[in-house]
């Protein structure tokens, strides 16, 4: 499960660059609704993966309701990591 879950980590590290680069080319990111930085995000699911007791960000809202905006946060991260990547189709309207 280590491995699996660092190997996981470093993945969306590598992603950094590329989310990076989208939020610069548009102004803007659909990830953020839970109101934490992307590594935040990912130390919050990986904290419930390994089954430790974390603590919830966002206490406005019930624990259940802040993971899984984390994991649509994260979803939103890797997508628009993903379509900045060399090779993807472009948007001209973006």
């Amino acid at each position: 499960m280590e491995r699996l879950l660092s190997t996981f980590r470093e993945e969306a590290a590598q992603m950094k660059t590329w989310y990076d680069l989208a939020i610069e080319k548009r102004g803007w990111t659909t990830a953020g609704s839970n109101r934490l930085s992307p590594e935040q995000t990912m130390d919050f699911i990986v904290g419930f993966l390994k089954g430790d007791a974390v603590d919830n960000p966002l206490l406005d809202i019930l624990l259940g309701s802040a993971l899984k905006l984390a994991v649509e946060d994260l979803k939103s991260y890797y997508l628009e990591a993903v379509m900045n990547q060399p090779g993807q189709p472009t948007d001209s309207k973006t």
